[in-house]
């Protein structure tokens, strides 16, 4: 925060990926948010929260994450985008 505190933890924090390949290979992980703000919950009870959404799957992130300069603008879009809801 401004005011060089940690911020409590919420839904706004863990990001989703609502890819088909991803979540059939990382136990749905467009219910990301849902484990952490509730972790103990079985994962067959964990639901979808609205929370920010990785602009793609996981093997769509790890690409643009060895493009740094396509990794940080694609990402600084998505955090202002954060900051304005």
């Amino acid at each position: 925060t401004e005011n060089g505190r940690r911020e409590a933890f919420g839904v706004q924090h863990a990001w989703n990926a609502d890819g088909l390949l991803t979540n059939s290979m990382i136990a749905n992980l467009q219910r990301h948010s849902d484990h952490h703000m509730h972790a103990w919950k079985p994962y067959a009870e964990l639901e979808p929260l609205p929370g920010p959404q990785l602009p793609t799957g996981y093997a769509g992130c790890l690409f643009l994450a060895s493009v740094p300069p396509l990794w940080f603008r694609v990402m600084e879009a998505r955090l202002q985008g954060l900051d304005q809801a």
